[in-house]
């Protein structure tokens, strides 16, 4: 085992290495009252999602 070397060279493919960032835009727009409202946009983690929309409607379940 001592002859194995700690760093380990890695190639990242050409693609992934040029790959342009996916620019987000809105998906969903809730208008909650007058003065709120909610923009969700594409690529948005389930996560968070869901966690804007129990406080938006608490009561849905």
């Amino acid at each position: 085992m001592e002859n194995q070397p700690e760093i380990v060279k890695v190639n990242v493919p050409k693609a992934l290495s040029e790959a342009k960032p996916s620019v987000p835009s809105r998906a969903l727009h809730i208008r909650i009252d007058q003065q709120k409202s909610v923009t969700v946009y594409n690529h948005v983690n389930n996560y968070i999602l869901s966690a804007v929309l129990e406080a938006v409607f608490p009561h849905a379940h």
